[in-house]
């Protein structure tokens, strides 16, 4: 049969009650499954205009967290490493009986030892001296005052939240509590006669040839007392037993950076902060300059470290312009 016969032919019918393939059925789409409403964050692209505020926030909150660790934590470890040195070095003098005595002391010589078992103070160095940065040692001896255990009125200042806080329980002593200061001279006991703040009445003068040693550190009121203390607290003693004689040569005055509460605005604080500051910006501008450029996980472990140790340096500078009994 040719293609033209076969065009031609008739098409037959199929009888009925013979076999025949079923009809094809649509295809039937089900219909969509409802998705799950969204629980977690809403992850939609965050608005141009919110990156750098955030950034910002951030920074802010950053650096904050840094100044309390400072000013809790590592001011303490500072403190704590700056006064075993001293302990030993004026262990060393005391056994080799060249511990200062009077005359000129050099500033941040170690001159004596405190201890006040009735708040937790033992075996703590004073050093010469009383400005904000010799304090970051421990205690300091303000220089136009006799040495403890010597005849007069021999002034010692100690920091109430900063550097160990080595003077923050001193308001807890009452009259009659005894400690005792260890010099080259000898150890000393004292009695606590008094505890005073700006404004309380003063203890009266000493009798010829008596012996007297205040204390003072900072306190305040209400929330500010632990914190931010804004005002002077004395604590008197009287020495029990003979006073020792005092040396001449003890300077006459000392600066105003030595008076209580006084910040420390001298030359060489301000350039040193500023080399400090000029440090960080280059580090900062290095850190974002190789974010996209370095591997992240070497910058992290390189620069972090170096940063930080900047940003110590930084805040052991900048702890010289806060009062030297914070």
């Amino acid at each position: 049969m040719t293609a033209t016969q076969a065009l031609e032919a008739p098409v037959q019918e199929t009888p009925a009650g013979s076999p025949s393939a079923p009809p094809r059925r649509p295809r039937l789409r089900r219909p969509p499954r409802p998705r799950p409403a969204r629980t977690g964050p809403d992850l939609r692209p965050v608005a141009e205009w919110t990156v750098i505020p955030t950034r910002v926030l951030l920074t802010c909150a950053v650096l904050a967290g840094w100044v309390l660790l400072y000013v809790l934590v590592i001011s303490r470890v500072q403190e704590q490493h700056s006064q075993q040195g001293l302990y030993d070095t004026f262990r060393q003098r005391l056994a080799a009986q060249t511990a200062p005595v009077g005359g000129r002391i050099a500033v941040g010589a170690p001159v004596a030892l405190i201890d006040i078992p009735e708040v937790g103070v033992h075996r703590i160095v004073v050093v010469e001296g009383t400005a904000a940065g010799v304090m970051r040692s421990g205690p300091g001896h303000l220089r136009n005052t006799p040495l403890p255990g010597q005849a007069g009125v021999s002034v010692i200042f100690g920091r109430a939240v900063m550097f160990g806080a080595p003077f923050s329980g001193i308001a807890q002593l009452q009259p009659g509590d005894r400690y005792t200061v260890t010099t080259g001279q000898g150890v000393f006991t004292y009695v606590v006669s008094g505890v005073r703040e700006d404004g309380d009445p003063v203890p009266l003068p000493l009798a010829a040839g008596g012996a007297r040693l205040t204390l003072i550190t900072a306190t305040g009121q209400g929330g500010q007392s632990g914190l931010a203390p804004n005002k002077a607290l004395y604590v008197d003693s009287e020495l029990s037993g003979k006073p020792q004689p005092t040396p001449a040569g003890r300077p006459g005055a000392v600066d105003a950076a030595e008076s209580q509460l006084a910040v420390d605005k001298s030359e060489h604080v301000f350039i040193q902060l500023i080399l400090c500051l000029q440090l960080a910006i280059v580090l900062a501008v290095g850190f974002a300059w190789g974010w996209n450029r370095w591997d992240r996980r070497k910058l992290w472990l390189g620069g972090v470290p170096v940063f930080v140790a900047v940003l110590w340096g930084l805040s052991s500078t900048a702890s010289q312009l806060l009062p030297n009994l914070l």
